[in-house]
C-alpha cells in the first residue's frame, strides 16, 4: 500500500549575519547560510557593520524528495554553481535618491536604484551572480555606451528582469507620460497566473501595460530549488551565435527540465482520420509535468515504431496546437506567426510601428493623421470596422466609441487604442491560452536569451525559398549589364 503522506515542513531557523562595508539600505548582499547562497536586502535604518537576523526554512531534504516524487530532473539537473561578485559604480550626475540609472556590468545590463542619502558622484555597490569564480572580490565599473532604445535590464534590488529605455550615457528615459507618443510609447504583455478549476491547468489574466511596468524572474525554480541560475542565463544571452544559444537552450530542456524515461513517459495513440480531435483530447488531458515527459506516438491501424519519424509527422500535422511542446523537444514546425505574436511570447515591447507588418495600409492611414491640421474634417469616431467571414461589424475601441468624434485633442488616445486593439484585444482570448500553454512547458526566463527573430528561427526554422521564382524576379548586376548592352545595340 502506498503512503502519500508527507512530513510537515521544518520550522525556519534564525541566522545572524553582518552587513558588509559599502552596503546601504535598499541594497542587496550575498551570504552563505547552511551551505546555501542567499541574497539579503539591507533594511531601512541599518548600516554596514551592523548585525541582522534572517530566517530560512530547512527544506533541502524536502526539495530533493519532492523533485524525485514529482518526476523532477535527475542528478544532472542542478544548476552549475555560481558565485557573487560585488560591483562599485559612481552615481551619475542628475540622479537623485530613489531614481534609477542603467549601466553595463560584465556585459550584463543592470538597473540600479540610487539609495537614500546618496548623491551624484558618490559610490554605491551591488552584487550580481557570476559564473567566473576567479573574478576579483570588488570590480569598479566605468560607463560604457548603451544604444538608445528599449533594453532588458536586471534590477539589482530584487533580481527581476525589466525593460527600460536608455540614452547613450546610461540615463533612463522617462516614459511615464500620460499622452501616447507614436515614437516613444511602448507596451508589453503582462500575464498574471491564476489557479484554475482543473489542477492540471492554470488560468491567467492578460493585459498590455507600459513596457517598464512589467518584470519577470531571472532564474528558473522548481519546487523551491533553483534549476537554472541567472548567471547561466546571462552567459547564454552573451553568446554571439544563434546556434550556440539554441544549443544551450536544448541542453537545458534535455538535461535539466525533461523527465527521464524511467520516471514516466507518454504513449499517445491517434486515429489519423480524427487527428485534430484525438490530438486535442490527448494534449488537453496532460498536466504540465506530462508535457516535459518523453512522448511516443502511434497512429492506430498503422504498423510503425516511433523512433522520431512519427513524432516529427505529428508536430507538422498539428503545428500550432502545441507550439510550446514542439519548441521544448527541438522540433521544427512550419507555422510562422506574425511578428508581434513572437514579441508577446517573449514579452518584448510593442510599439506603434508594429502595426505596419499586419496591415501596412491601415498603419499609413493612422500615421497620416498626425500631420493633419484639423482631424475633425475626417469625420472619424472611436470604432473599427471588423470583417468577420465577409460580414462587417463595428467595434467600439473605447466605451461608447461610436458616439465620440476624433479630434486633434484626443488623437493620441485614438492612436493608442487602435494599436492596443490590433496588437492584442482582437485576439486576446486566443493569445491568453497560447501563452498559458506555452509557459506550462517553457519557463519564461529561458526565453530572455533570444530576440523575436531568433525565436521564430528556433521554432519554425528558415522560411522556404522558391529558388526558381527568386531567379525569375531578381535583378542582378549582370542582368542589368546585359539589358544596357541590348539597349546600346
Amino acid at each position: 500500500m502506498l503512503n502519500n503522506s508527507t512530513a510537515p515542513p521544518a520550522p525556519p531557523t534564525t541566522y545572524m549575519v553582518t552587513v558588509p562595508q559599502g552596503i546601504r539600505p535598499g541594497m542587496q548582499f550575498a551570504v552563505d547560510v547552511a551551505g546555501q547562497r542567499m541574497m539579503v536586502t539591507c533594511p531601512a535604518g541599518v548600516q554596514a557593520g551592523m548585525n541582522l537576523r534572517i530566517q530560512t526554512p530547512e527544506q533541502q531534504q524536502q526539495q530533493q524528495s519532492s523533485l524525485h516524487s514529482s518526476g523532477g530532473a535527475n542528478s544532472s539537473t542542478t544548476s552549475s554553481s555560481t558565485s557573487m561578485q560585488m560591483f562599485e559604480v559612481i552615481v551619475p550626475a542628475g540622479v537623485m535618491p530613489g531614481q534609477s540609472f542603467s549601466l553595463l556590468a560584465n556585459g550584463q545590463r543592470v538597473l540600479v536604484t540610487c539609495p537614500p542619502n546618496i548623491l551624484p558622484g558618490q559610490a554605491v555597490r551591488f552584487n550580481l551572480p557570476i559564473a567566473d569564480k576567479s573574478a576579483p572580490p570588488i570590480k569598479q565599473l566605468e560607463y560604457e555606451d548603451i544604444p538608445d532604445g528599449w533594453a532588458r535590464t536586471i534590477r539589482v534590488t530584487d533580481m527581476k528582469i525589466q525593460w527600460v529605455k536608455t540614452k547613450n550615457d546610461g540615463d533612463t528615459v522617462d516614459t511615464q507620460t500620460t499622452t501616447f507618443d507614436v515614437k516613444n510609447s511602448a507596451y508589453t504583455r503582462k500575464l498574471r497566473f491564476l489557479e484554475g478549476n482543473d489542477p492540471r491547468m492554470r488560468t491567467g489574466l492578460l493585459e498590455l501595460v507600459p513596457a517598464n511596468q512589467s518584470s519577470i524572474d531571472s532564474s528558473v525554480q522548481r519546487n523551491g530549488k533553483q534549476i537554472v541560475s541567472y548567471a547561466e542565463i546571462a552567459a547564454a544571452h552573451d553568446k554571439k551565435k544563434f546556434e550556440d544559444k539554441a544549443e544551450w537552450f536544448q541542453m537545458i530542456c534535455r538535461d535539466r527540465l525533461r523527465i527521464e524515461w524511467n520516471e514516466g513517459h507518454m504513449k499517445i495513440k491517434i486515429r489519423r482520420a480524427h487527428l485534430l480531435h484525438d490530438s486535442i483530447e490527448a494534449v488537453m488531458s496532460l498536466s504540465p509535468t506530462d508535457m516535459r515527459k518523453i512522448w511516443r506516438f502511434e497512429f492506430l491501424g498503422e504498423v510503425a515504431i516511433d523512433a522520431g519519424g512519427l513524432q516529427r509527422e505529428w508536430f507538422q500535422l498539428v503545428t500550432e496546437q502545441v507550439l510550446g511542446k514542439a519548441m521544448f523537444d527541438g522540433q521544427i514546425v512550419a507555422g510562422h506567426m506574425v511578428r508581434h505574436l513572437y514579441k508577446h511570447v517573449l514579452g518584448w515591447p510593442i510599439t506603434f510601428e508594429d502595426l505596419e507588418i499586419p496591415d501596412e495600409s491601415y498603419y499609413n492611414s493612422l500615421k497620416s493623421l498626425t500631420g493633419m491640421d484639423n482631424i475633425a474634417d475626417m469625420c472619424l469616431d472611436f470604432t473599427f470596422l471588423e470583417n468577420d467571414l465577409g460580414e462587417n461589424r463595428s467595434v467600439d475601441l473605447i466605451e461608447n466609441g461610436s458616439n465620440i468624434d476624433v479630434t486633434n485633442e484626443n488623437l493620441p488616445l485614438f492612436l493608442e487604442v487602435n494599436m492596443k486593439y490590433h496588437m492584442m484585444e482582437r485576439v486576446k482570448p486566443q493569445l491568453n491560452e497560447l501563452l498559458l500553454g506555452f509557459f506550462d512547458v517553457i519557463p519564461e526566463p529561458l526565453l530572455t536569451v533570444f530576440d523575436f527573430q531568433e525565436l521564430e528561427l528556433l521554432m519554425c526554422g528558415l522560411p522556404k525559398i522558391d529558388i526558381e521564382d527568386w531567379k525569375s524576379t531578381l535583378i542582378t548586376k549582370d542582368s542589368l549589364s546585359e539589358q544596357a548592352a541590348m539597349t546600346e545595340s
